[in-house]
């Protein structure tokens, strides 16, 4: 406990002061579990069906996003049945192999907040998102298991539709100057160690 309050210290003070450098970190992270997914889906030839998944997922991801960028949100905003629904989500990143909770969070315009709360400890705030978390992680479970034992291909090429949708959350943009080109060094570097990492596992 101790150490995730003060890791979203460290998180909130990086994305506040190196907010480039960080987006470009996650980014590589995320990226970094993509050869994963795809040796894990385990198949030697793409139909549709495994086309039409990727789709679904990455245009359902991106369709979040945008409405996520039409919105702006204070901790004090988000209603106790939200908060309920955001930890459910939240639960998909701790049983889905290769989705990042912190990608959803995002795309639900709510990880901000979520590092604040953790770091104020406002448990108005965590205790219905630990709620959703415990329902969902027991509903995901189920629903993982299941569709992994007769769907396992297609369903990682849903997993791999929202994990590459998660990076246009996150990208901060590009501008051809030195900063930028630290931050692309440090998200291959990130890649690069996330990728090393799951060949050792």
């Amino acid at each position: 406990m101790l150490s995730i309050f003060l890791f979203s210290k460290v998180l909130l003070i990086a994305f506040d002061k190196f907010y480039i450098y960080s987006s470009y970190a996650f980014i590589g992270l995320i990226l970094g579990s993509v050869p994963t997914i795809i040796k894990q889906a385990n198949t030697s030839k793409l139909d549709f069906f495994h086309v039409m998944c990727f789709i679904l997922s990455f245009v359902f991801s991106i369709y979040l996003i945008t409405i996520e960028k039409g919105n702006t949100f204070n901790i004090s905003s988000f209603s106790y049945s939200y908060l309920v629904i955001v930890g459910f989500f939240m639960s998909a990143g701790i049983i889905i192999p290769g989705v990042s909770k912190t990608a959803i969070l995002m795309i639900l315009g709510i990880y901000s907040n979520y590092l604040t709360a953790i770091s104020t400890l406002n448990f108005s705030f965590l205790i219905p998102m630990g709620i959703g978390l415990a329902f969902g992680s027991v509903v995901f479970m189920y629903a993982i298991n299941f569709l992994f034992s007769y769907f396992k291909s297609y369903t990682y090429f849903l997993i791999l539709g929202f994990v590459i949708a998660s990076c246009f959350v996150i990208f901060p943009g590009f501008d051809f100057n030195l900063e930028h080109l630290i931050a692309i060094l440090i998200g291959f570097i990130c890649y690069y160690f996330v990728k090393k990492i799951n060949k050792i596992c």
